[in-house]
């Protein structure tokens, strides 16, 4: 039962700065039924966990993504409309994105069935990362130490991971982080340094986000597959 009073007030607490902040008004039709479907399917989906995992893979998340925003809004490498650093529906929308990726990674990784190699999609997302947020300016003196920070706890959760995992975190990020980044984009959500509608650093970012995120549940004895028994 307590699980499910935790889900309801993340998502209590999702809509209700969602809407206070001035997102909901803001934001595109569009937008706003890929926030709905967003939000209540990884509610249906965390219910599926224990409480333990539960409350861990939340805080963690939203610890995480309050930092990442937090840092990347002061260097400006995008500025949200209402100009908050960051605003708590995107650090706690953290929480929404990362459950669809990982319970979308759980299920494609049953097409891939390599199981060596399983740095190489971690090295090519945070290769192709750094790249991309070089030429376009995004490694400043506050984010140098969160790029960094990202590379090891990356590195380090592929090390118990598999090609098939590792491959599908990448694949499930780059889809799922491009629709959200470029749908808030299109309606002025929020805008990036280049004023592109999805700068290319973004298309990788969340799966690096996401790599990141696999590292530091490793520490805390929290297995990345947390949907496998689901």
């Amino acid at each position: 039962m307590k699980k499910y009073v935790f889900v309801g007030l993340l998502v209590l607490l999702n809509f209700v700065s969602y809407y206070y902040e001035g997102y909901l008004s803001k934001a595109s039709l569009l937008f706003n039924g890929f926030y709905f479907v967003t939000l209540l399917g990884s509610a249906y989906i965390l219910c599926k966990l224990e409480f333990k995992p539960l409350v861990v893979f939340s805080f963690v998340v939203v610890i995480l993504g309050f930092c990442d925003e937090f840092l990347n809004t002061e260097s400006l490498n995008w500025t949200y409309f209402n100009n908050a650093q960051p605003p708590l529906f995107v650090a706690v929308g953290w929480v929404s994105l990362m459950v669809l990726i990982f319970y979308g990674a759980h299920h494609l990784k049953k097409y891939v069935d390599l199981k060596t190699y399983s740095v190489i999609p971690v090295l090519v997302c945070f290769g192709l990362l750094l790249l991309f947020s070089y030429t376009e300016g995004n490694i400043t003196t506050l984010t140098v130490g969160l790029y960094i920070f990202m590379v090891l706890l990356g590195i380090y959760s592929s090390l118990s991971g598999t090609f098939g995992w590792n491959a599908a975190i990448f694949v499930t990020g780059i889809i799922i982080g491009s629709i959200s980044e470029s749908l808030g984009a299109s309606c002025m959500l929020w805008s990036f340094r280049s004023g592109q509608l999805l700068p290319l650093p973004i298309v990788f970012m969340w799966s690096a986000r996401a790599f990141c995120l696999s590292g530091l549940l490793k520490l805390l004895k929290i297995p990345a597959d947390i949907f496998k028994r689901s």
